[in-house]
């Protein structure tokens, strides 16, 4: 299971979410989430079968969310949403996080889902690949128009390339901004970011490098 037993804490966040109600805060919300992933950091390893002392560096890891807006939100029965703080951050129901765990010859990957709106929901999934197998690294954007707001999203997704043509997607949403087209200024806004984000891609990109050339032909 990917969630920390926070029962009553994750029905009144799901509520919370759905309504739009401000019984919770923003903190309470975003210590709840962070309670979450460190449940799933902790337990990560025994999930991909690793010990620790067969990784070659610290494990990385992304936290990705389901946008309402996106199709990946339709699979959803009771629903995705989101709620924008009083910092102006959107807060998701759905979030996922990736661990990658870089071993000398492979690389193993837990992507395990939170959600706040159905708590008999629990998906991970975990796997395992070679260096030699991954050919590519994949960033993609997407732009999303919401005639009833008036805004325009831009929404940033990550994959990695698998020599049989297999695409290693977390499915989820790394980055979302906003333009308001109400706003003479233009002006876009980010309303969530994964802040490890960057750092985690130079870092893969840099591992992949060094393994391919490392690799004899």
């Amino acid at each position: 299971m990917c969630n920390s037993p926070l029962g009553g804490i994750l029905l009144i966040i799901g509520n919370v979410l759905r309504e739009h109600s401000t019984e919770i805060t923003d903190k309470d919300y975003d210590e709840w989430l962070k309670q979450q992933r460190q449940a799933i950091t902790d337990a990560a390893p025994q999930k991909v079968y690793l010990d620790v002392s067969q990784l070659i560096r610290q494990p990385l890891s992304l936290h990705g969310v389901i946008d309402p807006d996106t199709d990946a939100a339709k699979s959803y029965a009771k629903g995705v949403y989101k709620k924008t703080g009083k910092d102006n951050k959107a807060r998701y129901s759905v979030n996922i996080f990736t661990l990658f765990f870089p071993a000398e010859h492979h690389i193993a990957i837990l992507s395990c889902e939170v959600d706040a709106l159905d708590q008999q929901k629990h998906i991970e999934r975990a796997s395992h690949y070679f260096y030699k197998d991954i050919v590519g690294l994949r960033t993609e954007e997407i732009r999303l128009s919401d005639h009833t707001e008036h805004i325009i999203l831009q929404l940033q997704s990550f994959s990695l390339k698998v020599a049989n043509g297999d695409s290693i997607d977390t499915g989820a949403v790394l980055n979302v901004t906003v333009l308001d087209l109400e706003d003479e200024q233009q002006t876009v806004k980010t309303a969530y970011i994964d802040t490890d984000v960057n750092g985690t891609i130079s870092t893969l990109l840099m591992l992949l490098r060094q393994k391919k050339w490392d690799s004899p032909q």
